[in-house]
């Protein structure tokens, strides 16, 4: 049929280890799918040697090329039946860090149009699949080294052992030989529970001229016993968090799962040290921004926030909440939550109080409230100042007062007298 640029545009790409296809079509309100153009080459002799995950993303990339002229400016969606390549190539994603140089290479072409990409059951991807039988003779003259080999070889050639020798060795590994048949033949859909630490990593995972690559490092032995007698390897100097010089410049703020029904909202004030707890039952990004809404009605916008990466602080939503207020949003290292600052500080404080008052009989919006009155007239490290003197220039009243002499009753009393 003829193309038409307001129907859905799907691009059916596979590969085989002699040639790949690519099927250009329209999809219709109904399901149906109608070709518009078939394509199909066959592969040369240096990209026969390629893994299969290298050829299926080989697919892909030469189908965008192929038709670029239907492609480009235009939303189309990529059609695959290798699961790796929809969380490599996914337009909504970053690329791995360790994923293959060839690899990365390709996506960052691919990311240059407006595409959706989605898997496909191979029973279910016949039409491309049908083109690989009968490839056609490519006229393709490659005269030019691939970049991702020469850097390759770049590589071992820096190394005291030759690539022959990372070869030889890597068959006759009885681990590598295996993971390395993997990588070559395709993973499992659901990994490998044989090679769990491989298995996670498979995505990274390629062959160069022989050699197991993981990214651009060469994969080899683990030789146990140099790694019991190595030195611990020194600890990054600790970076305090700086202290903030504006009054609204920073908060920071997190969630503490207190029990299964029942999430805490922490909010700090970097400069006053002035902590905000709210019970919350549900965290979605609405119920957030809701009680963020309220905390900055009583205490005002601040010009920075940071948090961890909960769903509901990294949604759309939450970025346009804090783009509308003008406040700049900065998200904590994955897996350091060390990183936020005064909110995570607080929360080893606020934890350690709330377990010391399991012994006593109140509701826990009790133990809240008496733990955040102490805080806030308790002297901070910090700012050598209470919160409360810090933010509203006295300290809060407590039964604490009760004990300290009353100035002014005192001279009442000596008038009267």
């Amino acid at each position: 049929m003829h193309f038409d640029p307001s129907l859905p545009i799907p691009l059916a790409c596979d590969a085989s280890p002699h040639g790949i296809g690519a099927v250009l079509s329209h999809k219709f309100p109904d399901g149906l799918e109608r070709p518009i153009a078939f394509a199909s080459r066959r592969l040369t002799s240096a990209k026969r040697n390629y893994v299969r995950i290298d050829r299926e993303a080989l697919s892909l990339v030469w189908g965008v090329k192929k038709f670029s002229h239907y492609l480009f400016g235009q939303k189309f969606t990529l059609l695959t039946d290798h699961q790796l390549l929809v969380s490599i190539f996914n337009p909504r994603k970053g690329i791995p860090v360790m994923t293959a140089q060839r690899l990365q290479r390709w996506s960052f072409f691919v990311e240059g149009h407006m595409y959706d990409i989605e898997h496909k059951g191979t029973k279910q991807h016949g039409n491309a699949d049908g083109l690989l039988h009968l490839p056609l003779p490519t006229s393709e003259i490659t005269t030019q080294m691939d970049s991702a080999e020469v850097f390759h070889t770049t590589i071992v050639e820096q190394l005291p052992v030759t690539n022959s020798l990372i070869e030889r060795e890597t068959r006759n590994d009885p681990i590598l030989s295996k993971v390395y048949d993997l990588t070559v033949k395709g993973w499992p859909a659901r990994g490998n529970t044989l090679f769990p630490a491989f298995s996670a990593r498979k995505e990274q995972l390629s062959v160069c001229w022989g050699t197991l690559m993981c990214g651009s490092r060469v994969v080899t032995k683990n030789y146990s016993g140099c790694q019991k007698i190595r030195n611990t390897p020194p600890q990054a100097p600790l970076h305090p968090w700086e202290w903030s010089s504006s009054p609204c410049n920073e908060c920071t703020s997190t969630l503490l799962d207190h029990s299964w029904t029942l999430i805490l909202l922490i909010a700090v004030n970097a400069h006053y040290k002035w902590p905000e707890v709210i019970k919350m039952k549900t965290t979605t990004s609405e119920k957030t921004i809701t009680v963020l809404r309220t905390m900055f009605a009583r205490n005002g916008i601040p010009e920075q926030i940071c948090t961890d990466n909960g769903r509901q602080f990294v949604s759309e939503e939450f970025q346009s909440f804090v783009k509308n207020n003008g406040i700049k949003h900065f998200a904590s290292a994955p897996y350091h939550p060390s990183t936020t600052g005064s909110a995570e500080g607080f929360v080893q404080t606020f934890k350690k109080a709330i377990k010391a008052m399991d012994s006593e009989n109140r509701p826990l919006q009790h133990k809240i409230d008496n733990f955040l009155l102490a805080y806030h007239n308790a002297v901070h490290a910090t700012t050598n100042q209470t919160p409360a003197m810090m933010f509203l220039n006295r300290n809060l009243r407590s039964r604490m007062d009760l004990l300290k002499p009353d100035v002014w009753r005192d001279v009442e009393s000596r008038l009267e007298c």
